[in-house]
């Protein structure tokens, strides 16, 4: 199976160039506004930190109340991002496809409460399992913020046929990011990583086989976007 870097980008959510309404979907902005996730974006930093530049391992009891504390504090910022978010959805839009893209997001965001909860009650090193998933949700954030942008008129067709024919990679990070875990950590490393982006991939094709023609499109351009 081919496996993939992912690419950090930089850009942020803009406007549909389809749109004539005033619509911005400015997801930093709400993240920013939620003081949750800045503690949760400590965590993460300090997590990491621990785990692959420590000058020594931490105890077991360290690393669980990591993986507690993150996990309280994500949890906390799915549930606000995602009521700012139904909110913004009932007020309504001019154009149709842009509360196609909210409806997306949100229900990424509720995803993504779902899995850490998997994860949290799964047992084992929750805080391995935990970092991958920052990692990955993160990404999943950072897809949030670009695959909104229409450069032209939407070709609905053709876009949802090319997901639905784009073959499946993993989505890892650069090897040398984890390289100095013990090998059993780096498989729960890569097993967790792995299976979340298989799980959002079959996520995505349900969603674009079950739905009507403007849905299945904008949950198309996030394969496009993700598994290119």
């Amino acid at each position: 199976m081919v496996k993939k870097k992912i690419i950090k980008k930089n850009s942020k959510f803009t406007k549909p160039l389809h749109s004539s309404t005033n619509t911005n979907i400015d997801l930093k902005k709400i993240i920013l506004e939620k003081k949750g996730i800045i503690i949760a974006i400590i965590i993460l930093l300090t997590a990491i930190l621990l785990l692959f530049f420590g000058p020594s391992p931490i105890g077991v009891s360290e690393e669980y109340a990591y993986a507690v504390a993150y996990h309280e504090q994500a949890q906390t910022y799915f549930d606000e991002i995602n009521a700012q978010l139904e909110t913004d959805i009932n007020n309504g839009f001019e154009v149709d496809l842009d509360q196609e893209y909210y409806l997306s997001i949100k229900e990424d965001i509720a995803w993504l409460k779902e899995k850490d909860n998997e994860i949290f009650y799964s047992g084992g090193q929750l805080f391995i399992k935990e970092v991958a998933f920052m990692l990955f949700a993160q990404e999943i954030i950072n897809l949030n913020q670009d695959f909104t942008t229409e450069f032209g008129e939407p070709v609905y067709d053709s876009t949802i046929e090319l997901a639905l024919t784009k073959e499946y990679s993993n989505l890892v990070f650069p090897e040398e990011i984890y390289s100095d875990l013990e090998p059993q950590e780096k498989i729960i490393f890569e097993d967790t990583l792995n299976t979340l982006s298989k799980e959002y991939y079959d996520f995505k094709i349900n969603l674009i086989n079950t739905t009507y023609t403007e849905r299945a499109y904008v949950e198309a351009k996030k394969i496009v976007f993700l598994y290119n």
